[in-house]
Formats: structure tokens, C-alpha cells, sequence
């Protein structure tokens, strides 16, 4: 579980958090956490240290790496904390700048974040394939020298070889099977401020930390492609990924399904379960029986086991978005 201090624990990110604790439980596996703190624009002060508290409090508790601001990490792949290893993930953009994989843009950026999403929607809606080649990519060695020599900074992107034509099957823990395209996306990997981009920075740290099982959110199912596309890159085979459903509320204005937001609900914050009095077991039970429908009849069953006992599987997730239904809570 890698939590981002950049505010509160999520609600959505305690319900993956229980499918990472089932999961490696089942499996024997190790359940790790790292700190994803490579945005510090927006980091909230004791963010990561409240994140870490609130897993332990749901009974969540990872077996390895990141543990607070005040604990020594613990396992063998550390540091677990992003901003410390940024030494290593210019060693593996050195890498791929070798191998031909990346290049040094030197666009400025004159779009603000919404212009970017307003363009990026109308070229989707032109196209159902969204092919981003960078003009940078085919600057020449010289090229590149005089810019670098005249102190233009720059970010380093992908220089992808995907073909928009082509599709191939990958099978997600819980989607199943499924056809993806190519990417063709010359993503940033690298900040101008030499400070990694998540799809760069996760590559790297799952490949060197064992990760087998990748456990996050359906929105990030979007970018599978460019993912698999650098592990390749670096040589290795893709993890295996499992993209969750999101869980969702009916918002009171529209009368319309949605996800749960930190902006409008405030039961979005872990905190708020804690602080008002709510059983930890409780809300762990109920997230797992919104994973696995088949928990209720089990626990019905056997009231007096621990859920930690119960057969979950993947394979019994549902790709729809359940609902959080604080009457049944």
C-alpha cells in the first residue's frame, strides 16, 4: 500500500488496504507499505505518520517498510520513502537514456492543468486512440547538446515504441482477461525538477522491492499500458495488477451514482469512523463483504471466527462499483 501524504487516508484506500492484508495472508505473502511523497507541493504536514496510524488502528498493520515518521523502517528493500530514493531512479532513467527508451524535452509548459484536461477530453472524443508523440523526440545528439549547453532544463519522456494498431491480452486479478492497445504515449518519466512521475517511480521501486501483486484503483487501469510498456523496457515481465472497483454514494443533488469524495463526504476521511465511535472490525467486516458479497452468509455462520479466517479471493470481486450503505454499516 503506498499512501501519498497529501492529505487524510482514504476510505477507498482502507478498502484496498484490506484486500492487500487478505491477500497476502492467503498467499503467504508480504504485505508492504511505502510512502509516495515525490509531490511536495502538496504535502500535509504528519500525512504519512496519520496514514500509517490509521491502518495499525483498522488492524491493517503492514508487515514490512514504511512506519510512520518516528519508527525505523523495517525489511530489506528500503528506503521506503520516495523523496529518499531519488538517486535511484536517475540510475534507472540512465539506464533507459542508453538503451534508446528516453529523451530530454525541453517544451515549456504553458498550459495550466485544465487546459491540459479540456484538450486531452477533445482529442479523446475525436478518437478513441490517443497517440502523444513529443516534438523533442527527434532532436538530434547535437541538438540536444547546444540546448543543454545553453542551461535549457527539461524533463525526461518516454520514447515510446508502441504501435495504436495492435492489441494484446493481459488478465487483471480481478477484471479477468482483457484486450489492451499498445500505448503510444510519450509520457513524462521525469520532472524538470528532476523528481519522478508515479508511473516511473512505482516501475522502479516494484521491480527492486519483489513486488509481485499490484493492488490500486480502477482509475489507474487507464494507464496499463505505458506501465507494462517500462517494465519491458527495463526488461522484465509486467506484475500482476489488480484494479479494484471503486466504491460509491448516491450524491443527494443529483440523484446520481458517484465516487465517494473527499470534497462532499466526510466520512471519506478514515478519522471520521475512528472519532465517531464506530467498531475498526466493523468497517473492516463491512469493506470485505462490499469485496466478497458471499462474507455475510459466512459470518452468519460462523459468528464466532475471526474474519481474518474467511476464504477470500480475488476472483470474487466484483468490477462493478458497490455501494456504501451506511444503514446496512
Amino acid at each position: 500500500i503506498a499512501p501519498s501524504p497529501t492529505g487524510y487516508l482514504h476510505i477507498g484506500q482502507l478498502y484496498q488496504g484490506v484486500v492487500h492484508r487478505m491477500l497476502a495472508d492467503k498467499t503467504n505473502g508480504i504485505f508492504y507499505c511505502r510512502l509516495e511523497d515525490t509531490d511536495g507541493k502538496r504535502e500535509v504536514k504528519n500525512a504519512g505518520q496519520i496514514a500509517y496510524d490509521m491502518l495499525c488502528a483498522y488492524n491493517l498493520k503492514p508487515d514490512e517498510g514504511y512506519r510512520g515518521d518516528n519508527l525505523e523502517e523495517i525489511g530489506d528493500y528500503g528506503p521506503y520513502v520516495q523523496s529518499k530514493r531519488v538517486e535511484i531512479y536517475r540510475a534507472f532513467a540512465h539506464e533507459l537514456v542508453k538503451k534508446g527508451r528516453a529523451f530530454p524535452c525541453f517544451c515549456e509548459v504553458t498550459s495550466g492543468k485544465e487546459e491540459i484536461l479540456k484538450r486531452r477530453e477533445e482529442e479523446l472524443e475525436n478518437s478513441d486512440d490517443l497517440e502523444v508523440k513529443d516534438p523533442c523526440r527527434d532532436l538530434t545528439l547535437n541538438e540536444i547538446k547546444e540546448k543543454l549547453n545553453a542551461g535549457k532544463s527539461f524533463a525526461l519522456r518516454l520514447k515510446s515504441i508502441g504501435d495504436k494498431d495492435k492489441t494484446y491480452k493481459f488478465i487483471d486479478a480481478i477484471k479477468g482477461e482483457k484486450e489492451v492497445r499498445e500505448n503510444t504515449k510519450d509520457d513524462v518519466l521525469i520532472k524538470s525538477n528532476g523528481i519522478p512521475v508515479y508511473a516511473f517511480a512505482h516501475i522502479v521501486d516494484d521491480l527492486l522491492m519483489g513486488t509481485t501483486t499490484v493492488v490500486r484503483g480502477q482509475e489507474w487501469y487507464q494507464s496499463l499500458p505505458v506501465h507494462i510498456e517500462l517494465a519491458q523496457a527495463f526488461g522484465y515481465k509486467p506484475f500482476k495488477y489488480a484494479h479494484t472497483p471503486n466504491i460509491c454514494v448516491i450524491d443527494e443533488e443529483t440523484g446520481n451514482k458517484r465516487k465517494i469524495s473527499k470534497r462532499k463526504d466526510p466520512f471519506a476521511d478514515v478519522r471520521f469512523f475512528f472519532k465517531n465511535g464506530y467498531p475498526t472490525t466493523a468497517i473492516v467486516e463491512y469493506l470485505l463483504n462490499l469485496l466478497n458479497s458471499d462474507f455475510e452468509n459466512w459470518r452468519k455462520q460462523n459468528p464466532d471466527l475471526s474474519y481474518q479466517e474467511f476464504p477470500f479471493s480475488m476472483k470474487k470481486i466484483g468490477v462493478t462499483n458497490p455501494m456504501f450503505d451506511f444503514v446496512k454499516l
